[in-house]
């Protein structure tokens, strides 16, 4: 009897260290909920270290729910942690309490969500609702300041009177005039709206704002005045004629091609309006008009790169030079920073009128070059 026990021993023994590795190894586990007779949860299986999801509460004629809890008599501290890891099989328990047992309160609400009647120690949202044309800004608790968020979570212990207080939203009314902002009003939603009215100048005529409300909309808005034009300015890039002129008024620019140039035309917003060296058309309205003028040999000279003109490293040029106004259509604005560096033979340049900036050093190491750098409006 004796060897047969001490030869089942270690049978036995293999067997429940096999067992435990079986447990160890499992990739999953079964999560059950008993409902006392509340409204059944179903199982979930959860794999091994995840964790359990806490399912809807149940509900019990008669019964306020009270948690899920480890044992069956639902006895404090054994109320389940959903945010703990699942390693085994668990049977969760609901817990219930007689309704007749349980204080209710009320949570009344003022311009919000929420309110009604909750058993003592649950948890209720509420939630602020804004009326148009107001903003948020705060929450009282039976008149004293409470909250600023515009939803909060209050814990029910007692009868309570939530308010949330707004104040009158205000926006901004932008007055647009001929291009450029004239006024701005601020005005809470439905405010009369008084608008300005601008003064007619020798350049215009004041008719009305566009589309403008009587009343201020909870938004921002911009208006636009409608003028009758009077007077309007052209500017003329590369020949004579910039200033101000009566609408309607004929004008006439001619452009002076100096010797070496060629001529491609008048433009306007992109587009050629004229081939001729002069241009004749009606004023309208403010306008920029380019004369097109090119270099026939700027090519051997000078590098462009979008607007910006420099010098070809290796060119023989002259004693004096002419800038072109444009490159393939595109005007030159700005002479690029050491863009002539070391011209030692250059002794005049010539800058069209479309130029607005010298980069930093643009001509440095120019020796000869005079200390005053001619402008001409010529081309």
């Amino acid at each position: 009897m004796k060897k047969f026990f001490k030869t089942l021993l270690p049978t036995l023994a293999a067997i429940l260290i096999l067992c435990f590795c079986l447990v160890g190894c499992r990739s999953d586990f079964t999560v059950k909920f008993q409902t006392d007779g509340g409204t059944p949860v179903a199982s979930q299986k959860v794999a091994n270290g995840e964790k359990a999801e806490k399912p809807a509460q149940p509900e019990k004629t008669g019964f306020e729910f009270g948690g899920w809890f480890t044992e069956p008599s639902c006895a404090q501290g054994t109320e389940y942690d959903f945010s703990l890891p699942v390693e085994s099989d668990l049977v969760l328990y609901a817990k219930w309490t007689d309704k007749s047992d349980v204080d209710f309160f009320t949570i009344t609400v003022v311009n919000g969500t929420g309110g009604g009647s909750y058993a003592y120690g649950s948890s209720v949202t509420l939630a602020a609702a804004a009326p148009s044309g107001k903003t948020f800004v705060k929450w009282t608790k039976d008149g004293k300041d409470f909250s600023t968020n515009r939803e909060i979570t209050v814990e029910v212990t007692a009868n309570a009177i939530y308010e949330a207080v707004f104040s009158d939203s205000q926006y901004t009314l932008t007055y647009m005039l001929d291009g450029t902002v004239f006024q701005t009003q601020t005005y809470i939603f439905n405010q009369q709206i008084e608008a300005p009215r601008p003064d007619d100048t020798e350049d215009y005529r004041f008719v009305e704002w566009k589309d403008l409300p009587d009343v201020m909309p909870a938004q921002d808005i911009t208006v636009v005045a409608e003028i009758v034009r009077l007077r309007a300015f052209v500017t003329v890039f590369g020949a004579e004629g910039t200033g101000r002129y009566d609408v309607g008024q004929e004008l006439t620019l001619t452009a002076t091609v100096p010797t070496g140039f060629e001529f491609g035309g008048w433009i306007v917003d992109g587009v050629t309006v004229e081939t001729g060296a002069s241009y004749t058309f009606k004023v309208q309205d403010d306008v920029e008009v380019y004369a097109d003028i090119k270099d026939v040999n700027s090519t051997d000279y000078f590098i462009y790169d979008a607007d910006t003109l420099s010098a070809k490293p290796d060119a023989a040029f002259p004693q004096k030079i002419i800038l072109p106004s444009s490159y393939d259509g595109i005007y030159i604005t700005k002479i690029a920073s050491g863009g002539f560096k070391n011209q030692t033979e250059i002794v005049q340049v010539v800058l069209p009128d479309t130029v607005k900036e010298i980069g930093g050093s643009a001509f440095d190491g120019c020796n000869k070059l005079q200390k005053s750098i001619s402008k001409t409006s010529g081309f």
